[in-house]
C-alpha cells in the first residue's frame, strides 16, 4: 500500500524523516531517501516525488464498510444505504493512517527490503518521526484523542438515591 504524501511533505517532514533515518542507520542521505520512499510504498524517491499530491482530499477517500456494520434508521428499522449516512458516520469509516500504523508499515518494509534486523528497523522507523507527515496529521485532526475524564470530586449523599457532586 502506498502511503500518500503531499508536496508540503517533500519540502519538510519527509526530508527530516530521511535525515533521521540516515543518522540512525548511518547511511548516506540518498540511500535513506530511497529506503524511506520504498518503505512508504513507492519504487524510489523519484516515484514518490512524482506521485506527491498538492493536498490530501479527505472526502475523496473511499468509505470502508465492514460487512457486519448495518446502519439502521431508528424510526423505521430499515437499513440505511451508505450514500444517505450522516457525514460524521461516513468520516468514521474512511481509512486514515495513524502515525503508529505508518511507523509499523515502515518498520516492516525496512525489515523485508533490507538486511536490517526487525528491532533495528523499528528504531530506524522511530528515528524518522513519521508522525509529521500530512496523512498522520489528518488522522489526528479527524480523530483527536479522547478528552480525559474529570477528576472525581467529593460526592455528598443525603440518602442512597440522592447524591450530588460537591
Amino acid at each position: 500500500m502506498r502511503i500518500p504524501v503531499t508536496t508540503a511533505d517533500l519540502h519538510g517532514p519527509l526530508t527530516r524523516s530521511a535525515r533521521g533515518l540516515a543518522k540512525a542507520a548511518q547511511l548516506p542521505l540518498a540511500t535513506a531517501q530511497t529506503w524511506l520512499a520504498q518503505a512508504l510504498g513507492y519504487r524510489d524517491l523519484h516515484d514518490l516525488q512524482q506521485e506527491a499530491q498538492p493536498t490530501l482530499d479527505w472526502t475523496g477517500l473511499p468509505i470502508h464498510i465492514p460487512p457486519a456494520l448495518p446502519v439502521t434508521d431508528l424510526a423505521t428499522g430499515e437499513r440505511v444505504p451508505p450514500d444517505r449516512w450522516p457525514p460524521a458516520v461516513a468520516d468514521l469509516l474512511r481509512p486514515t493512517l495513524p502515525a503508529g500504523w505508518i511507523q509499523g508499515q515502515v518498520t516492516w518494509a525496512l525489515f523485508q527490503r533490507t538486511t536490517v534486523p526487525l528491532d533495528q528497523a523499528q528504531r530506524f522507523a522511530q528515528a524518522a518521526h513519521l508522525e509529521n507527515l500530512a496523512v498522520a496529521a489528518l488522522d489526528r485532526q479527524l480523530r483527536p484523542p479522547p478528552s480525559p475524564l474529570p477528576a472525581p470530586g467529593p460526592v455528598h449523599c443525603s440518602t442512597w438515591t440522592s447524591c450530588t457532586a460537591a
